[in-house]
């Protein structure tokens, strides 16, 4: 095992162990004049009209729904979770033409649903004193955060415009900062504002 290695899975056991995990959220954004961003942006959403058991395809209404969803990302109606198997973009509050795997059991109009995000990483997440020097020339108000994240594990690194779920609170990356050991990244630091 490398020494990079070695000290890349201890920071990550030491990270667990003094704080606790979070859910990073890396966001992204489609191309063209109307960009769409995943995950979109949802606010009460339930089904739109009424859906047989076997199909491939389903329609949502919200109060809002601003973005797309895409390969991955998960509805849950009642006890079913249903999987997204392409890309549907919300116009006027309503994804319609939703790809998904066949449906389980048939959906009512008006049924509530809920998400979870293809997007969505799992990662221990620790707390730390605001230090500017790891991001120079960055603004820092009083009511920011700085977290270290191991970069062991992750599916991709954090990026700015991201979301850190941690400690109850949505939190935006304003910056991202990497600690190396021996030219890998072993640790991300990340500068969080609510």
């Amino acid at each position: 095992m490398r020494r990079s290695d070695y000290v890349a899975h201890r920071i990550g056991v030491r990270t667990r162990q003094r704080g606790g995990t979070a859910t990073l959220r890396h966001v992204t954004s489609s191309g063209g004049p109307q960009a769409a961003m995943n995950p979109p942006r949802v606010v009460s959403a339930v089904v739109n009209g009424a859906f047989a058991g076997g199909a491939t395809s389903m329609s949502l209404r919200a109060t809002t729904a601003v973005g797309r969803l895409l390969a991955g990302d998960r509805i849950l109606v009642g006890p079913q979770t249903i999987l997204v198997t392409g890309t549907a973009l919300a116009v006027a509050n309503v994804w319609t033409a939703i790809p998904v795997q066949a449906l389980l059991v048939g959906l009512s109009d008006g049924q509530a649903a809920t998400f979870s995000w293809a997007a969505d990483e799992t990662v221990a997440a620790e707390g730390m004193q605001l230090d500017q020097r790891w991001f120079p020339g960055t603004e820092i108000s009083g009511s920011d955060s700085q977290v270290l994240v191991p970069a062991q594990g992750l599916s991709q690194p954090p990026r700015l415009g991201d979301l850190l779920i941690w400690a109850g609170a949505d939190h935006k990356v304003l910056g991202v900062a990497s600690k190396l050991v021996q030219g890998q990244v072993v640790q991300w630091v990340l500068l969080l504002r609510k």
